[in-house]
């Protein structure tokens, strides 16, 4: 949380901030035209080259983790996009990637509770879980829905496991298992059934 300069702080509180935007959005009046997928899309690539031409990095968030960012943002907007407006995927899409980074390193968070002493990091990293009332009081999910969570929490498990007893971890192991994790949500969250709010 504590960054080197001024800058480095704005990012991070936009990072952890911006699901407030997305919540807010979801439910305003406001409509968006379809056709602005299309530049939702190429902003999503000349962000992705942006990053990788200057490098760009701030604190925890390298260069390779702000490309992936992007990449699962765009992807999970597409697929929502299949069932819901464009406003409502793109909402969605940036609650469910951020709601993400909390769900794929659940069984860390666990691991870490109960092998240490709580810390202010912990708080920080709850705030990720923002999503979730918000989702669960707008939608209706699936009766499997629960099992499909669990999936993923089971594949995150699994990955932590060869990660500490065999020591190994290819370049692409912890990628794959966020887009394994983000996909289960996506799924989920596309096979429900808005609330009258």
């Amino acid at each position: 949380m504590f960054q080197e300069s001024l800058g480095d702080y704005v990012f991070q509180a936009g990072v952890l901030l911006q699901p407030l935007l997305w919540m807010w959005l979801h439910g305003s009046p406001l409509s968006f035209p379809e056709e602005l997928k299309y530049v939702f899309y190429v902003m999503a690539e000349v962000a992705v080259f942006v990053v990788w031409f200057m490098g760009f990095s701030v604190g925890y968030y390298t260069t390779a983790l702000i490309i992936q960012y992007c990449i699962f943002t765009a992807l999970a907007v597409y697929l929502l996009n299949t069932r819901y407006c464009f406003k409502e995927a793109l909402c969605l899409g940036f609650l469910l990637v951020f709601l993400n980074s909390y769900y794929w390193e659940f069984p860390l968070h666990v691991a870490e509770f109960l092998s240490g002493h709580p810390h202010l990091g912990m708080l920080v990293q709850l705030w990720r879980l923002a999503p979730l009332p918000f989702l669960l009081s707008r939608y209706s999910f699936a009766p499997g829905a629960r099992y499909v969570v669990e999936a993923g929490i089971g594949v995150s498990g699994a990955v932590m496991m060869v990660r500490y007893f065999l020591h190994w971890e290819p370049w692409w192991f912890l990628p794959l298992n966020r887009v394994i994790c983000l996909a289960l949500l996506v799924k989920v969250v596309a096979e429900a059934e808005p609330k009258n709010v």
